[in-house]
């Protein structure tokens, strides 16, 4: 017999669906941006939604199915990254908000990158948030917020990435405990 047997190389397929998922949410983005830009903003808000949801999911359903591993990990980190980043610059691109707002997460995605993989990582404890206000953030400029709203965030944008910054860099300060639990 050549291969694993059956029910290894179930298991192994069964693994990879939360990051299917999650290559599904990154395949959805360039469709959100053409929805967008075609002036479907109805469906592009819909399929920005799922593509919320499904970041939900994929996590819950990763557990669900013993299926988390580092690299689903860090592969839904990088599709968040990916997604806020292009929908950020496609918003300031069309003058939603200005041209600086999607820096501080390009800022906070160099230092989440920068990151050695082999490091440990460190809990965070607004970084942790910090997607879930960015996701929220993408959603209100997509729906169409009106001038004082997009102000207001392109504010709220850049201090919460200055606060998860240096959050990260107290993280990235402490050291280990030595002592013996």
């Amino acid at each position: 017999m050549i291969g694993p047997p059956p029910a290894v190389g179930a298991k192994r397929a069964h693994r990879a669906i939360p990051s299917l998922v999650t290559a599904l949410r990154l395949v959805a983005i360039p469709a959100i941006a053409a929805l967008w830009l075609r002036e479907m903003r109805p469906a592009a808000i819909g399929l920005y939604g799922l593509v919320v949801l499904s970041d939900v999911f994929d996590g819950w359903l990763a557990r669900r199915l013993d299926a988390v591993t580092r690299f689903g990990g860090f592969f839904d980190a990088i599709t968040d990254i990916v997604a806020i980043l292009s929908l950020l610059a496609l918003l300031a691109w069309n003058g939603v908000v200005p041209a600086w707002v999607p820096i501080a997460p390009a800022a906070v995605a160099g230092i989440f990158l920068a990151t050695p993989s082999q490091a440990a990582p460190r809990y965070d404890p607004i970084g942790k948030y910090y997607g879930s206000i960015l996701y929220v953030v993408v959603g209100v400029l997509l729906w169409g917020a009106g001038p004082g709203i997009r102000t207001a965030l392109g504010v709220v944008v850049p201090v919460a990435s200055a606060v998860v910054l240096v959050s990260r860099w107290i993280a990235g300060c402490r050291r280990p405990s030595t002592r013996a639990l």
